[in-house]
């Protein structure tokens, strides 16, 4: 069967296929890395998105942190260069609007609070510019003070020829420093004459030395007397002297005590002195209100041979200002806390410090917060949102003004710590 072509045209068409099969491979190929490269573009592109999603996140920390900052920044400066005093007083009446949910007060709503916020201001400005009397200044009390009088006679005078009129007194206060002496006491011994002797006709045995019991001392065997013990006391917690001090002072006086011995008084003393701190103590916790806080304290660490930071805790009856101070090694933590306060019953306010967060659960106590420190965080946010830390402002200030008209009328009760 013939196909009408000839052997020569056959050929060129093959030849013309085989070159169109060469170039749909070459095709295929640029195809085949075209596609690659489109797979490393959206791999890249992925990449990059990915990136600028990294970016975009650093950024926002970033400007998170910026905003810290100048907040911290702002806190700083008002510490360091602003009025230490907290107390609010707003002048602006526009200042003290609130927009509580967003929307424009109406006329009567914006009458009212301007006028609760003018007898606000009328009530501060009264509390502060009331004028209290000015007490005149006392001279030096000598009641009760022994007098020692010297006598001045003018030189060269005749009694002959002048006769005194008067005399002019001037009067200075004196000092004599505190004095060592040794109190001694002699306790006389008796020996008996004979073994025996007669009463009422019968035979009586008697002791053959008789001699006076000693005087009950706070300390055995202790060389201190009451009222040097006492002195070192009053010194350390009253006066708040410490050891090292008060050994130089006795030093002076011509005394040589050392630290070693002196501590072994004052603690042998505090041990005398315990039943009556826990007498106070338990008065202290039997109210059903107390105050409680914690104050640094400076302790001696022999180990790292420097102070480091302690904490005495501080409970107070409000009501009749009872307190008893409770120390813990230093110790600030939540044991300390639940060991102090197990067993009572009631209200107890602090400055929100986190380990009160586990008597929130407990049967018996209601934890109240501190207005003071409260207010402190309205007073830092009038730079964020002034309209709703003034009116918050105002409204705790209301409560202070309660308060000094209960302590001006003798009815006073304690709203902060």
């Amino acid at each position: 069967m013939t196909t009408g072509y000839t052997q020569q045209e056959i050929e060129k068409m093959a030849a013309e296929i085989e070159s169109l099969r060469r170039q749909l491979a070459a095709k295929e190929e640029v195809v085949s890395t075209l596609e690659s490269n489109i797979t490393k573009l959206e791999s890249n592109v992925t990449g990059l998105e990915s990136n600028i999603s990294k970016l975009e996140s650093n950024i926002s920390k970033l400007e998170s942190n910026i905003s810290k900052l100048e907040y911290e920044l702002t806190w700083l400066r008002k510490k360091l260069f602003g009025k230490m005093s907290e107390r609010f007083i707003n002048s602006d009446p526009d200042a003290r609007q609130l927009d509580i949910f967003g929307e424009q007060l109406s006329d009567k709503e914006r009458e009212e609070l301007e006028s609760a916020a003018k007898q606000e201001q009328e009530l501060i400005t009264r509390t502060i510019t009331a004028s209290k009397p000015r007490k005149p200044r006392k001279d030096v009390s000598f009641e009760n003070l022994r007098v020692e009088e010297t006598v001045i006679e003018p030189e060269g005078i005749n009694s002959e020829d002048y006769v005194c009129i008067g005399s002019e007194e001037t009067n200075r206060l004196a000092y004599k420093p505190a004095e060592f002496y040794v109190k001694r006491t002699i306790r006389k011994k008796y020996a008996l004459k004979s073994q025996s002797a007669e009463l009422d006709g019968q035979q009586e045995s008697r002791p053959a030395i008789v001699i006076a019991p000693l005087p009950d001392s706070p300390i055995h065997k202790c060389m201190a007397d009451t009222s040097l013990l006492s002195e070192i006391i009053i010194q350390k917690y009253l006066y708040h002297i410490p050891f090292h001090r008060q050994i130089a002072r006795f030093g002076d006086l011509g005394v040589r005590i050392s630290s070693s011995t002196v501590g072994d008084w004052l603690s042998q003393s505090c041990e005398l002195l315990s039943p009556l701190y826990g007498h106070l103590r338990r008065r202290v916790l039997s109210t059903d209100y107390i105050q409680v806080d914690e104050s640094t304290l400076p302790v001696i660490d022999n180990e790292k041979r420097r102070a480091v930071k302690g904490y005495l805790w501080v409970v107070r009856n409000p009501d009749n200002g009872e307190v008893f101070f409770h120390y813990d090694r230093g110790s600030r933590s939540e044991k300390t806390a639940m060991v102090l306060l197990h067993g009572f019953k009631g209200a107890i306010q602090s400055d929100g410090y986190q380990v009160y967060n586990r008597f929130e659960s407990l049967d018996g106590k209601l934890m109240l917060g501190c207005w003071a420190h409260a207010r402190r965080k309205f007073d830092e946010a009038l730079a964020e949102n002034r309209k709703l830390a003034t009116e918050a402002l105002l409204q705790i200030q209301s409560l202070y003004a309660v308060e000094r008209e209960a302590d001006k009328n003798g009815k006073g009760y304690i709203i902060h710590i």
